[in-house]
């Protein structure tokens, strides 16, 4: 269950960060260089779109990880003071 969640997220986050880079290069491309511009925008921003889009999700992923682990920890941690053997 947990993959199918996983791939979701990366396809959205590379769709939507993929959808917005090639927006406002695209955007600022054609006001600088016009319709030849505004194309050659539209796929570096669509490229750089992508790779951001994918290190957001890796930074969201290991934060997520790292707050379970502070709370994995204290449980851990009360379990052998108190004495409770699982």
């Amino acid at each position: 269950m947990r993959h199918k969640n996983i791939v979701v997220r990366v396809v959205v986050n590379s769709v939507v960060g993929a959808l917005v880079g090639a927006l406002l290069l695209g955007l600022f491309a054609f006001f600088v260089a016009g319709r030849e511009g505004a194309i050659n925008g539209l796929v570096l921003g669509a490229l750089a779109g992508i790779f951001a889009g994918l290190g957001v999700l890796g930074t969201v992923d290991g934060l997520g990880f790292w707050t379970g682990f502070t709370k994995r920890y204290g449980e851990e941690h009360y379990k052998r003071e108190s004495g409770e053997n699982k």
